[in-house]
């Protein structure tokens, strides 16, 4: 209660209570206190700034998962070993506990129940694996672990467990007890889990990036619902809570997927910029300009986006202006070969040619020019003055006319009067001779 005079009046007093609340640092839960934080903290009453929206804390999808698989079959005549791993994302993850309660319910079923070997224990850490030699079925033994198959040795710690008076779960995997083998249930206010202290080698992944957290085994079918506590990279902070659904053997992805955040991009100046993103996660690109096509000779591997620079290598060469192809290994791409006529006096002589194809030439002669006309009429009458009044002058060099056949027919050197070309000059060439005296060559 207090008592005021305004300006040391008394006749000017105010009376009042003032609620008071005891400082306690003692009661001060620090943590992230914002509910759209995959990391929100209900019960936190000091906001710490370690509100996650897009990060570690909000992977719920595939990189932590779990397997269930067989790990040996009649150890007990009849029954299999199943043995049951939290599946890591990075090499310094930390498996700290499996848990069931009112808000994250775990169960486990079997259809048959599940054994117990009177030389076994509930944990792990309370297996002596000297013992197998003489009692073989304690390997077969039901316990439930972080991360060792029997006692702890070194820096390993054992398994600590603890459980609800109304839901008790740990004698299920001790012998003798009257709920041995039964169904596992955590879902009331009070809860249930096995556990190791973060820091402890237990709970880090083996060479295969994964930690054993049970083994069961039973000659019926398994299910449950399981629930593990991993703490990212080791990081307390980073507190990552999956539930999966299982049956049988399998690698299980956590049920719901990942988080429901908007996440992505949130600079307007990146290149990746998201405009439906609320929360940033750190996934932004700057923009870098240049070629971004692979094919160009310029092309900018570093680039995201084109700035319209890109060179290409003419057709047939390459960027350095080589031939693609010169089968030839003339100089000269085949795609800029150019096949023609070489000799220079021919009438189709191509003076761009590159390859030569002398057999495609053809020439002028003394009675025609390159265009088939005469070179000599001086009468005008269109017949070549070589020609006027003799088919034989139609014939050039080295060929001779054939009135039988009407045609210019080359002369053999050495044997020109073999007229029917048989090699012999006999009668048969006078008698062919002889059918063609005198006879008139049309004009």
């Amino acid at each position: 209660q207090v008592q005021v005079f305004v300006e040391g009046d008394a006749n000017q007093e105010f009376r009042g209570i003032i609620p008071f609340t005891p400082y306690a640092p003692e009661l001060l839960v620090p943590g992230c206190m914002d509910p759209a934080a995959c990391n929100y903290a209900a019960d936190a009453t000091e906001e710490d700034g370690s509100c996650d929206y897009c990060g570690d804390a909000c992977q719920g999808g595939g990189e932590y998962t779990i397997t269930v698989e067989e790990y040996a079959t009649d150890i007990v005549p009849g029954q299999t070993t199943y043995r049951f791993y939290q599946n890591m994302a990075n090499e310094d993850d930390f498996l700290s506990s499996i848990y069931g309660n009112e808000d994250a319910p775990f169960s486990f079923e079997t259809t048959t129940g599940f054994y117990n070997s009177q030389f076994g224990s509930t944990v792990a850490s309370g297996v002596n694996p000297a013992f197998i030699a003489f009692f073989p079925d304690l390997a077969a033994d039901s316990w439930v672990t972080i991360g060792i198959e029997s006692q702890n040795v070194g820096s390993e710690v054992a398994i600590s467990v603890v459980e609800s008076s109304d839901q008790p779960w740990v004698g299920a995997f001790a012998f003798g007890e009257a709920i041995s083998g039964q169904d596992i249930v955590m879902n009331d206010n009070t809860g249930g889990a096995w556990y190791v202290l973060n820091g402890t080698p237990n709970g880090l992944p083996d060479a295969d990036g994964r930690v054993l957290f049970m083994q069961l085994t039973t000659a019926g079918e398994i299910s449950g619902v399981i629930n593990t506590q991993v703490f990212g990279s080791g990081n307390g902070a980073i507190d990552i809570r999956n539930t999966y659904t299982v049956s049988g053997v399998g690698t299980y992805s956590p049920d719901g997927g990942d988080a429901t955040n908007a996440c992505g991009c949130t600079d307007p100046l990146a290149f990746n910029f998201d405009e439906t993103a609320e929360y940033d996660d750190d996934s932004c690109i700057a923009v870098a300009t240049g070629c971004i096509d692979d094919t160009a000779c310029n092309f900018t591997e570093a680039a995201n986006t084109d700035d319209g620079s890109c060179i290409y290598a003419a057709d047939g060469y390459d960027c350095d202006g080589n031939c693609l192809s010169d089968a030839d290994g003339d100089g000269v791409c085949d795609v800029e070969e150019i096949i023609g006529c070489t000799v220079e006096y021919a009438c189709n002589y191509n003076v761009a040619a590159t390859d030569a194809d002398d057999a495609s030439c053809f020439y002028a002669t003394a009675v025609f020019d390159c265009d088939g006309n005469c070179q000599q009429d001086e009468n005008g009458n269109g017949i070549c003055d070589q020609l006027e009044g003799s088919c034989e002058a139609i014939c050039g060099e080295g060929t001779i006319w054939d009135p039988a056949t009407g045609t210019c027919v080359a002369l053999m050197d050495d044997c020109p009067y073999d007229l029917n070309g048989d090699g012999l000059v006999q009668l048969q060439d006078l008698m062919d001779f002889l059918l063609y005296y005198g006879t008139v060559c049309p004009e």
